[in-house]
């Protein structure tokens, strides 16, 4: 009976602590209760700092010193969190550090802990490197020194024995005072391509060999078609998706599909997708990478790729990126020549819906395999835009729809989503 209790105790026990964890880092309120405004002029003052600042433009062999105000962090910290639903940012300088906080509400509402997920850190000046004074998960506090030894454990992990410390100390110093940062910053040797390796073993998804097939498949039916005329990205979806159907008569539809439409992202949308396959692609293959101004959408080639893009990002688990995504873009547009398109963001939403219906679930991949084998029409996939806004200015933006939170834009990408709905694919 003894051993039985004991043994009885050893399950509990840990079990007991596990939920005891769970309802301490979990609250009933948000730490942030109202989602900080994400607009077109944060869009614009986050993007032209994190290109002035891009590690690849700046030399290892000289020491940056960074110096960032509360407002233009805050712009880059919201735009990075609006790629994940439920969760909102914040974050403070004081001469006596920075203090951040994050809430991320969680998908589920019933549970008997709470609803919501607080994150609060603190990470004071340093003259040598960087250091966090306090982090604390709900109620629990946890133990600040064990951060850095964690980080470059993973660093080490993901990019290879030795690089994590390098990575760590290339910060330099931190230094605050009111509502500004200034971090001292020498990138080490090789960095990117160290964070490539740790970004690529991290979100790795699909079966290279896998993608190699569909890729191939997509390669084999351009050099069947007559040229040199444009052709329409819609002749390419029907094989892989044929394919796709054949494979998982004895394999798993929502892998097929994943693995096919990576392939699509890689081949119409960016190369560089193949990392998420693991570098499927032999040199052989690359080679037979065609020109992406040959493909067109409803007569478009930008909106192949902003479709193509968009599954690509969908596929490798960044759906909210995948439609943030677009916005960032078109918002950057605006302040160029092309102008703020909701054509453009039509495109990016039809290729992140595709992919959602793809993968949700084994019945929903073979519905969507079943309708798309074979010939498939560009009104099957792709919405119609007539009407829609087009190449509008910041300033006719601003007039017409405010920013990207306001209730008149949010109208206007409901009705996006509607002509989307109405698709026959999906109906």
């Amino acid at each position: 009976m003894k051993l039985i209790a004991l043994f009885a105790i050893l399950i509990v026990l840990p079990i007991a602590a596990l939920v005891a964890a769970v309802s301490l880092a979990l609250d009933d309120a948000p730490a942030l209760p109202v989602q900080p405004r994400f607009g077109m002029a944060d869009v614009a003052r986050g993007r032209a700092l994190m290109d002035r600042y891009d590690p690849r433009h700046l030399p290892s062999e000289v020491t940056t010193r960074i110096a960032v105000t509360e407002a233009d962090f805050n712009a880059i910290l919201n735009a990075s969190v609006a790629s994940v639903p439920g969760l909102r940012a914040r974050a403070t300088v004081r001469r006596a550090g920075l203090v951040a906080t994050a809430t991320f509400e969680l998908p589920f509402a019933a549970n008997p802990f709470g609803r919501y997920l607080n994150l609060r850190v603190a990470i004071p000046p340093a003259s040598e490197g960087f250091e966090v004074s306090r982090l604390a998960v709900g109620r629990i506090e946890l133990p600040t020194g064990l951060i850095k030894p964690f980080l470059r454990t993973m660093l080490d992990f993901y990019a290879g024995t030795g690089k994590g410390e390098p990575i760590v100390a290339s910060i330099r110093s931190v230094a605050f005072s009111d509502g500004r940062a200034v971090v001292s910053y020498r990138p080490p040797e090789n960095l990117i391509d160290d964070l490539k390796t740790v970004a690529a073993r991290a979100a790795r998804v699909g079966d290279p060999e896998s993608v190699r097939v569909y890729f191939t498949e997509i390669s084999d039916t351009l050099e069947a078609t007559p040229g040199p005329a444009p052709v329409s990205l819609a002749r390419f979806i029907g094989p892989i998706f044929a394919r796709a159907k054949e494979r998982s008569a004895s394999g798993d539809p929502v892998a097929e599909n994943r693995s096919a439409l990576l392939a699509l992202a890689i081949f119409f949308g960016d190369l560089r997708f193949d990392q998420f396959a693991g570098q499927s692609l032999s040199d052989e293959l690359r080679l037979r990478h065609p020109r992406l101004h040959y493909f067109r959408l409803r007569g478009r080639a930008d909106w192949s790729r902003h479709f193509t893009v968009s599954i690509g990002l969908a596929v490798t688990g960044w759906k909210r990126l995948a439609d943030v995504a677009g916005e960032v873009k078109e918002a950057d547009d605006a302040r160029g020549s092309s102008g703020f398109s909701f054509t453009d963001l039509a495109a990016d939403r039809a290729g992140t819906r595709l992919a959602e219906e793809a993968l949700a679930s084994r019945a929903s991949a073979l519905r969507i395999q079943e309708a798309l084998a074979g010939t498939v029409a560009e009104d099957t996939i792709f919405p119609s835009v007539a009407g829609l806004p087009d190449s509008l200015s910041v300033a006719e933006f601003r007039r017409r729809f405010g920013n990207l939170d306001s209730e008149r834009y949010a109208e206007m990408v409901a009705e996006i989503d509607r002509r989307i709905d109405q698709l026959p694919l999906y109906r």
